[in-house]
């Protein structure tokens, strides 16, 4: 999920999401049967900073990201290895592209300007799904965290990162090593 932030690949970013939303329901389904298990889930910060609505329409429609069928960095692969641009960019966001997209991708393509290749990539996508990104990088929105099973009411609350840590050497039975 950090590594689609980072990239602003919202394709990557809902497929890691849903990867992670079935990790977590298996743990979840284990630590029910065997009673005794705490799951926490946490993240260390938010990367990307996406919104869902964007240029002034408060709506999103993750359709065009259920149906793209390659992610921002599987396509730019794709084209490193020699795939024909433009195909690649239609088959991976299963998409027909507006009259002078193509040429656009042929002309960054042929300059190697691989930053704005990336971002054309990034508002084909992100656009009609309603979706924009504030960076590329780290942002200081606070994350969700969550916690089921034996000891979870300690992980509720605004918690800093380094008191989630604390808590779980506690709920563990160990001593949190001295902060040098």
């Amino acid at each position: 999920i950090d590594h689609a932030g980072h990239g602003n690949d919202p394709v990557g970013h809902l497929h890691d999401i849903l990867a992670y939303d079935e990790a977590v329901a298996a743990a979840l389904a284990w630590a029910e049967a065997d009673g005794t298990t705490l799951v926490v889930g946490t993240a260390d910060h938010e990367t990307g900073g996406m919104t869902l609505g964007r240029d002034g329409v408060y709506a999103w429609d993750p359709q065009p990201l259920l149906d793209a069928t390659m992610s921002q960095e599987a396509i730019g692969a794709a084209i490193a290895a020699g795939a024909d641009p433009v195909e690649t960019f239609e088959t991976g966001l299963a998409m027909d592209l507006e009259d002078g997209v193509e040429d656009a991708i042929r002309g960054l393509t042929e300059s190697q300007d691989q930053g704005a290749l990336r971002q054309l990539l990034v508002d084909l996508i992100s656009k009609p799904a309603g979706i924009g990104w504030t960076t590329g990088g780290h942002t200081a929105a606070d994350v969700d965290l969550y916690a089921w099973g034996p000891g979870a009411a300690m992980f509720t609350g605004q918690l800093s990162n380094d008191e989630v840590g604390r808590r779980l050497f506690r709920v563990l039975g160990l001593t949190p090593p001295s902060a040098e």
